[in-house]
C-alpha cells in the first residue's frame, strides 16, 4: 500500500445518472433501431419514474407524449438519454444543461472513434461538461442498466438483466451486454449495475468505481478497460484503496496485453517500462483482480459475490476424479497454494468409513471416487471441522443432470449452510440433456440458483480460488501494516535538490546525477574527477586500488557500451594503460562527446549487482522498478515495478516477487544480502520522483551493489534523465 493518498480529488456524485427519477428520451423514435430499444427496456424494465420523450416530428409514441425540444419538457430530468444525429448532440447537451438536466447518456456515435472531427466534437462536449457541470456517459456507448432501481437506460435488445450484488463498469458496450451480461443471467448470477461507458469524454470508469463503492447495492465491482486517460491510473488507484477500505472486491479484464512500448528510452528501466507490465503491477499493488477474459468478470465476480471471507489460505479438496485431483493438485503447486495435509483424526475417519473405495494413501485431495459422492455432507463436515482448511472445495467429475445430480447439489447447498467456511463447486460434466435442454432441477443449475458458487472447467475454477486467495491475502496484509506504527519518514533535502535542478535541461551526467541522488540519502562510492592521467594516478592512491575509470558525459548515457569504463585497474601501470585506451575510444568513437572528466572511483567488490530506476508511465506516472543488474538486464527482464509513492512494505514486496529473490539470500555459504537497504533505496528514489515529478523523466542505478546484511547498498553508477521546466504535470 502506498504510504498516503496518491492523489485526492472529488468523485462527483452520479446518483442522477444511475438512479435518475426521471428521464428523457431524446431523439425518441421506432424507426431508430437504438431509440427504439433504449424505449421497449425502459417502458418494460420497470422503471417507476417519469418518461418523457422528445422527437420533434411525433406528438406522441407508444401512448407516451412527445415534445420538440428538451427545451419544452414539462419538468428538468434528472437524465436524458440522447440517440440523435452525431451533428446534434452538442446542441442537444447545451439545451439539457440550460433546462437544468443533470446527467446524460450519449448512445450516440461518430466521435473520437471515427475521426479527427468527431474528436474535435468530443473536446467540445468535454468543455462544455467542464463548463457546466452537467454529467456525460458516452458517447458511443449502450448504456446503463439498474437493476435495483429499477432502471433499464440501455439500447441492448431482448436482454434480461437478472437484480444482484455485482457493479460492472466496460468501455466496450458490445462486451458488457453480449459477452458478459448475456451468459452471467443465463447462469443466474445478477448485477446491480451495469454501464456502458463508450469513449469516456467526461465520466470514466474510474469515476463509476467510485460511485460504485459508495453504492450499498454494489458488494463486488467489475470493470472491463481498454485504455485509460493520462493520469487516471493514478485515480483508479485511489478508487481501488477505497475500495479496500470499503471490502469490496475490484475485478478488472484490461484488453491490450500485446501493446508494445514504442517510446524510445535512454535509461534501461524505461525501456522495460511498457505499458501493460505497469497495468500489471499497479493493479497487484492496489489489490486490484485482474483477469483474462470478459467472462471471468461475472465469474470470479460471483464467486466473491456468494462465499464468505476465507480466515486462512488452507484448501481443501475433495473429488470424485482421481485425475482430477492430480490436476488441481499441480495447479495449487505450481503457484503457491496451500493443500494441507490430512490430519490424523481425518485421515483415520476416512480410513474407517467402509462406503468409500479410496485406493492407494489418502491425502489432499481427497479421491472419494464417484460412490463416494452421497456421503459428501459428512466427509465436507470433517473438513469443516478442521481449522486447518479455510477453503472448501468439492470437484465431480459425472453428469450434472438427473436426479442424482440434483441429489448432490441439495446435499452441498445443505452443508453451505452450516459453515462460514467458502465452499466452491467444479463441476465437470454434462450440464445439459441429449436435447441440449437444461432443467431447473439439474444438480448444475440448483447451484447456479444458490449461494454456491459452481464452475465447469478448471482452468475458471482455478482462477477464481488463486483470486480468492491472493485478494484476502492483501487485505489480511493490507490490515496489519496499518496496525503497526509507520517507520519515519526517510530524511530527505527535496528544497535543495529541485534548486540543484534549477535550470538544467535534459541528461545529468554520472556525477550530477549522484548529487541529485545525494539530496536523498542514496550513497555512492568514494570517488574524484580528474582532467589527465597523473591525477588519476594520485586519486587512485588516495581511493585504494583497485579503481574504475569512468569518462562523465552526459552524451554516453550507456557508458560500456560505448566503450568509456574500465573497471578492476590493479595497480598505476595497468591504470596508465586503460587511461590511454579510454582516450583513443572517445576520440575515435565519440569525438562530439562532452566529456566533463574522468572518474577514478573505489570498486565495490564481493557484492550483488541490481538496478533501480524510475520511468514515467503516461496513466500512473512515477514507476519504481528493480531487478537484478547488470549489462544483461534488459535481456533477463527479471524485473519488478510499483507505482510511486512507496512505503516500506511495497519496496520487501518487490524484491519478494523477483524470480531471482533466492539469490539474494544465504546460499553455499555466502551471507544474504542487505534486502533492507536496498528496499530502502527503493523507498527514497520514488519519493524523489513524486517530490520532482515534473522535473523527472527516468532514474537509472545500474549497478546498484548490494552488500552482504548490514553492510549496505551503493550506488556506482547513475543516470537522470530530466523534463523540460515547467512542463506541465498530470492531473
Amino acid at each position: 500500500m502506498a504510504p498516503e493518498r496518491l492523489l485526492s480529488v472529488g468523485a462527483p456524485d452520479l446518483q442522477p445518472l444511475l438512479a435518475p427519477r426521471s428521464i428523457a428520451l431524446v431523439g425518441a423514435s421506432r424507426s431508430n433501431p437504438y431509440a427504439s430499444r433504449l424505449l421497449s427496456n425502459l417502458a418494460g424494465g420497470g422503471f417507476a419514474g417519469a418518461i418523457y420523450l422528445v422527437n420533434r416530428r411525433a406528438e406522441s409514441i407508444d401512448g407516451y407524449p412527445a415534445f420538440p425540444s428538451v427545451e419544452a419538457l414539462p419538468e428538468p430530468v434528472d437524465l436524458a438519454a440522447v440517440v440523435v444525429p452525431q451533428r446534434a448532440v452538442l446542441g442537444v447537451l447545451e439545451e439539457c444543461a440550460k433546462r437544468g438536466v443533470r446527467a446524460t447518456v450519449v448512445i450516440s456515435a461518430g466521435f473520437a472513434e471515427a475521426s479527427h472531427d468527431g474528436r474535435r466534437d468530443e473536446e467540445e462536449i468535454q468543455a462544455l461538461a467542464r463548463r457546466t457541470g452537467l454529467l456525460v456517459c458516452g458517447p458511443n456507448c449502450l448504456g446503463i442498466a439498474n437493476a435495483a432501481a429499477p432502471a433499464m437506460m440501455h439500447a441492448y435488445s431482448g436482454l434480461r438483466v437478472p437484480p444482484g450484488r455485482i457493479a460492472l463498469v466496460s468501455q466496450s458496450g458490445a462486451l458488457a451486454f453480449a459477452s458478459i451480461l448475456s451468459p452471467a443471467a443465463d447462469r443466474e448470477i445478477g448485477f446491480s449495475h451495469v454501464v456502458s461507458s463508450g469513449n469516456e469524454a467526461v465520466l470514466d470508469s474510474v469515476d463509476f468505481i467510485r460511485a460504485f463503492v459508495r453504492d450499498p447495492a454494489a458488494r463486488v465491482i467489475a470493470s472491463l478497460i481498454e485504455g485509460l486517460k493520462p493520469g487516471r491510473g493514478r485515480h483508479l488507484l485511489e478508487a481501488a484503496e477505497e475500495a479496500a477500505d470499503a471490502g469490496k472486491p475490484l475485478v478488472v479484464c484490461k484488453v491490450g496485453r500485446s501493446e508494445l512500448g514504442t517510446r524510445q528510452s535512454v535509461s534501461h528501466t524505461g525501456s522495460m517500462t511498457v505499458s501493460d507490465a505497469v497495468y500489471e503491477a499497479a493493479f497487484a499493488q492496489g489489490g486490484i483482480i485482474r483477469v483474462p477474459d470478459p467472462d471471468d468478470l461475472f465469474e470470479v465476480g460471483s464467486m466473491f459475490d456468494r462465499c464468505p471471507e476465507p480466515r486462512g489460505e488452507g484448501l481443501a479438496i475433495l473429488t470424485t476424479s482421481g485425475g482430477l485431483g492430480v490436476l488441481l493438485a499441480d495447479k495449487c503447486g505450481a503457484h503457491g497454494l496451500d493443500l494441507p495435509p490430512l490430519s490424523p483424526e481425518i485421515s483415520s475417519a476416512l480410513a474407517a468409513s467402509g462406503h468409500l473405495l479410496i485406493l492407494g494413501e489418502l491425502g489432499n485431495p481427497v479421491d472419494i471416487r464417484g460412490q463416494g459422492a452421497q456421503h459428501l455432507p459428512e466427509i465436507l463436515r470433517l473438513f469443516i471441522a478442521d481449522d486447518r482448511y479455510h477453503i472448501l472445495t468439492v470437484a465431480l467429475g459425472m453428469p450434472a443432470i438427473g436426479e442424482r445430480s440434483a441429489g448432490i447439489a441439495r446435499d452441498l447447498i445443505s452443508v453451505a449452510s452450516e459453515t462460514h467456511k467458502p465452499l466452491i463447486v467444479l463441476w465437470t460434466g454434462t450440464r445439459r440433456d441429449p436435447q441440449g435442454r437444461v432443467s431447473d432441477e439439474d444438480g448444475f443449475r440448483l447451484l447456479e440458483r444458490s449461494s454456491i458458487p459452481i464452475f465447469s472447467t478448471p482452468d475458471k475454477y482455478f482462477r477464481a480460488v488463486q483470486a480468492m486467495v491472493a485478494y484476502h491475502r492483501f487485505r489480511r496484509r493490507r490490515s496489519r501494516a496499518r496496525a503497526t506504527p509507520a517507520p519515519p519518514a526517510p530524511a530527505v533535502d527535496a528544497a535543495s535538490a529541485r534548486a540543484f535542478l534549477a535550470g538544467r535541461q535534459g541528461t545529468l551526467d554520472e556525477l550530477e546525477s549522484r548529487r541529485l541522488l545525494g539530496f536523498y540519502g542514496i550513497s555512492g562510492p568514494r570517488e574524484t574527477l580528474v582532467a589527465d592521467v597523473d591525477a588519476a594516478v594520485s586519486a587512485a592512491a588516495a581511493i585504494g586500488y583497485p579503481v574504475a575509470l569512468k569518462a562523465v558525459s552526459p552524451d554516453l548515457p550507456h557508458k560500456t557500451e560505448a566503450g568509456a569504463v574500465r573497471l578492476s585497474i590493479a595497480g598505476e601501470d595497468a591504470l596508465r594503460a586503460a587511461w590511454a585506451e579510454t582516450m583513443r575510444r572517445l576520440a575515435a568513437d565519440h569525438p562530439a562527446a562532452r566529456v566533463r572528466g574522468i572518474l577514478v572511483q573505489a570498486m565495490v567488490t564481493g557484492a550483488r549487482e541490481m538496478i533501480v530506476g524510475v520511468a514515467r508511465d503516461p496513466q500512473f506516472g512515477p514507476v519504481v522498478t528493480c531487478g537484478l543488474g547488470g549489462v544483461l538486464v534488459e535481456v533477463i527482464r527479471d524485473v519488478s515495478r510499483r507505482v510511486a509513492p512507496l512505503a516500506i512494505d511495497d519496496a520487501r514486496d518487490m524484491l519478494a516477487s523477483l524470480r531471482a529473490a533466492p539469490a539474494l539470500g544465504a546460499f553455499r555459504g555466502r551471507a544474504p544480502a542487505d534486502v533492507e537497504a536496498v528496499a530502502d533505496v527503493l523507498v527514497r528514489v520514488a519519493r524523489l520522483a513524486v517530490d520532482l515529478d515534473d522535473r523527472i523523466a527516468e532514474i537509472d542505478l545500474n549497478p546498484l551493489m548490494v552488500r552482504d546484511a548490514g553492510m549496505g547498498a551503493v550506488a556506482v553508477d547513475a543516470l537522470v534523465v530530466l523534463r523540460p521546466e515547467h512542463q506541465e504535470v498530470m492531473a
